[in-house]
């Protein structure tokens, strides 16, 4: 697939158009999931909260509250913890339907992004010792600069901006290489995502900024007739004996609610056709190389 800003976008909005019953189904399965599992742990936190509340009367019941405290930070953490996973894993199976390279099913696509919940902890873990170093270099530097006086600070700061869009863009398509190449491990991913956007930064920049004007100029025009309501609805805040307009606020929470999900397949599509213009090659090739 040829590299280009025009190349990159229409054929986003194609593959979504073309796949867009797909992809909402595994948006949703993975929001039902998402649900479902909110559901279970607050109803094992509620019948555990309940349960210490009848033994309360026990020998130590300040023993038993702290140890319920220390249980349910451990469990809050756990939650969260397959909560991102389940969000990771939505995105790997969104980009792997999304794929100009290949044409898995509805069930191959979800198998995909739950298989990937190792990689994703390997690339947590990788991310947050990659952060703890950056942020202590950017600290020596920072201090460094700064002591100069407000250019220092301003070089920094350009410093700082220029370094994260360069690794933004060096890594845009690490989630496309662990859903379509199937790989596996998070430092040969990372490797991977390197070696396909190397020499490509400035194009990468490039198509995300014109994705991102579209993206947000669309979701201006979709909000734009809402905008009145929820002006009125900020007015009648202020005044009591203003009536709220309900229905329409209502309405602009659900055309949120749509946009969101729109924008998250896009973004998707977006990613798997980036990576299908940078790696340049058939889903056969894929095949034959990671079989």
């Amino acid at each position: 697939m040829e590299f280009s800003i025009s190349q990159v976008i229409s054929g986003t909005f194609g593959m979504v158009k073309e796949r867009f019953g797909s992809l909402l189904g595994i948006y949703f399965l993975y929001f039902a999931i998402m649900i479902a599992v909110m559901i279970v742990f607050f109803m094992a936190v509620g019948g555990s909260i309940i349960g210490m509340a009848g033994l309360s009367g026990l020998e130590d019941p300040a023993a038993m509250g702290a140890g319920l405290g220390v249980g349910m930070i451990l469990a809050f953490i756990l939650f969260y913890v397959v909560y991102i996973l389940l969000a990771f894993s939505q995105v790997i199976s969104l980009t792997a339907m999304a794929s100009p390279l290949q044409e898995p099913g509805f069930g191959q696509a979800m198998r995909t992004g739950l298989r990937s919940w190792l990689t994703m902890l390997g690339l947590l873990l990788v991310v947050f010792v990659a952060y703890i170093v950056l942020a202590v270099i950017a600290a020596i530097v920072g201090a460094a600069l700064m002591a100069i006086g407000d250019a220092g600070a301003v070089v920094f700061g350009l410093i700082c901006l220029v370094g994260l869009v360069y690794l933004a863009c060096r890594l845009s398509v690490l989630y496309a290489v662990i859903a379509v190449e199937g790989v596996r491990n998070p430092l040969t991913a990372i490797a991977r995502s390197w070696s396909l956007t190397r020499g490509k930064v400035l194009p990468i920049f490039l198509v995300t900024l014109v994705f991102v004007v579209l993206i947000v100029v669309a979701f201006g025009l979709a909000f734009a007739p809402m905008l009145g309501t929820i002006m009125g609805a900020a007015s009648g805040a202020m005044d009591p004996s203003a009536t709220p307009a309900v229905g329409g606020i209502m309405g602009s929470f659900a055309l949120i609610f749509v946009m969101s999900v729109l924008i998250s397949i896009v973004y998707c599509a977006f990613m798997a056709v980036l990576h299908a213009a940078l790696a340049g090659r058939t889903a056969e090739d894929f095949a034959d190389t990671f079989e």
